[in-house]
C-alpha cells in the first residue's frame, strides 16, 4: 500500500485549569483572529492546523483533501444544548445548535486554508486517529490523494469534574485540550516520514509476534504516557523505545496525535507508535523513506 508521506507536523496542546485557556493570545501569537461566531472545538482545530501549515515552504495545493479525528468532538456546545433542551427545556439557539456537528470545524479549516477537496471527520470514542489514517492510507493507495491535511482534535468541558464522569476517567486524572496536524504531499522526496500501515492486533500473544518481527532499527514509542509501561513490558529486549518529554499537558482522546507529531520532528529512526484501544493494541507504522 503507498504510505503518506508527510512533510508538516504541529499543534497545540493545552492543559486544562479552571477555566478554558484564552485562544485569541494564541491566535495573535501566530498572526492571525480567530474566526467569528466559532465554537471553541473549531477555534482549537484551525489554530492548530495553522500551526501545521505554517511549516510548509508553500501553500497546500487546493484540490487537497482534510481528514479530522476526534474523540469526543464538539463536546462544549453538545453539553450545552442538552442542558438546554431537558433541564431548561429551552430549544437551542441556531448557531449553538449548528455546532452541535464535529463536521463544522472541517469546514473552517477548508475555507480558512483555501481547501476544496473531501473533507472527512471520524468522531468515535476509541482510536479516531487509527480510523483516520486507515480512510487516508486507502485513498492514497487508490490514487484519489495527492496532498492533505491530516488531524486530531479534542476539547475539554468545563465544570472538569463533570467531564471526567462524562469521558469515564478517574476523578483525579489532569485533563487536557489538543489540536495536532499533519501536512501530506505524495510528491516530497525528502519527507519528514511516511506512515505506512495502521496494524491492529486483538490478542497479546498476535502483538508479541508482531514485535518480533520488527527491524532492530525500529525504535517503540508508547502513543500515551499510560502505555509506557505497557510497551516498556512487551518491548523485545534492547529494543529501542523512546518516550517524548513533551508528555501529556493532561488527558485528551487524541493525545497520541501529539505524540506522533513529537516524534516525527524529533526521532531520527523509523518508528511504531504504539497504545492500547478497548479493541486490543494499535501500531501505526512509520519510515523514514
Amino acid at each position: 500500500m503507498t504510505g503518506l508521506r508527510i512533510v508538516a507536523a504541529g499543534g497545540i496542546a493545552l492543559a486544562a485549569g479552571g477555566a478554558p485557556t484564552p485562544l485569541d493570545p494564541l491566535y495573535a501569537g501566530l498572526g492571525l483572529k480567530a474566526p467569528r461566531r466559532s465554537s471553541r472545538f473549531t477555534q482549537l482545530a484551525l489554530l492548530g492546523a495553522r500551526h501545521a501549515t505554517a511549516m510548509l515552504a508553500a501553500p497546500l495545493d487546493a484540490g487537497s483533501a482534510l481528514y479530522l479525528a476526534t474523540g469526543a468532538g464538539n463536546v462544549a456546545d453538545t453539553a450545552a444544548v442538552l442542558e438546554g433542551l431537558y433541564r431548561l427545556g429551552e430549544a437551542p439557539m441556531p448557531f449553538a445548535f449548528i455546532n452541535v456537528s464535529s463536521n463544522v470545524a472541517g469546514f473552517q479549516i477548508a475555507a480558512a486554508l483555501g481547501l476544496n477537496g473531501s473533507n472527512l471527520t471520524v468522531s468515535r470514542r476509541d482510536s479516531a486517529l487509527g480510523a483516520a489514517l486507515e480512510l487516508a492510507l486507502a485513498d492514497a493507495g487508490s490514487g484519489r490523494l495527492a496532498q492533505a491535511m491530516i488531524g486530531a482534535v479534542d476539547e475539554c468541558c468545563w465544570p472538569l469534574d463533570r467531564h471526567r464522569e462524562r469521558l469515564q476517567i478517574a476523578a483525579d486524572t489532569p485533563l487536557g485540550e489538543g489540536s495536532h496536524w499533519l501536512a501530506v504531499d505524495q510528491t516530497a522526496t525528502a519527507p519528514l516520514g511516511v506512515i505506512n500501515a495502521v496494524i491492529r492486533l486483538a490478542a497479546r500473544p498476535a502483538l508479541e509476534a508482531w514485535l518480533r518481527t520488527l527491524p532492530p532499527t525500529q525504535a517503540l514509542v508508547p502513543a500515551t504516557p499510560e502505555d509506557s509501561e505497557l510497551v516498556h513490558a512487551l518491548a523485545p529486549r534492547d529494543h529501542p523505545i523512546w518516550t517524548p518529554t513533551t508528555a501529556a499537558n493532561g488527558y485528551y482522546a487524541s493525545a497520541e496525535m501529539q505524540t506522533l507529531c513529537a516524534a516525527l520532528t524529533r526521532l531520527e529512526r523509523p518508528f511504531a507508535l504504539l497504545g492500547k484501544t478497548t479493541a486490543g493494541w494499535q501500531a501505526i507504522q512509520i519510515s523514514r523513506t
